[in-house]
């Protein structure tokens, strides 16, 4: 799975488990339901084990409440990432060297 679209299942799964609902989670993140119920679904295959409960009501298995922590500190991770990168994106760094000629200085 490509990195960019597990970030998305990963968002689609901490949505879902604060939600309690595909749809509601859909709302927050701008995605269609069933664009939700497919990320949960790739997550799952790529991790082997079913994250949510889905009868009734929609509930973290045990595998899904400890890999909700993993979850949410990835996303915390990718944030501190951006801010720390960030911090380097407007500074110049390098040698600079600078010439002069006297020659002008023989004219004053």
């Amino acid at each position: 799975m490509h990195c960019w679209s597990n970030l998305k299942a990963i968002l689609s799964f901490i949505a879902v488990a604060r939600k309690k609902s595909f749809s509601r989670a859909g709302d927050a993140l701008f995605l269609s339901q069933p664009a939700v119920t497919n990320n949960i679904k790739n997550l799952e295959q790529e991790l082997g084990i079913m994250l949510f409960d889905r009868n009734k009501n929609i509930n973290l298995t045990k595998g899904g409440m400890e890999f909700f922590s993993y979850a949410v500190e990835m996303l915390n991770l990718r944030d501190k990432s951006k801010i720390a990168v960030n911090q380097h994106k407007n500074n110049i760094e390098g040698l600079l060297e600078i010439c002069a000629s006297t020659i002008p200085e023989q004219y004053l």
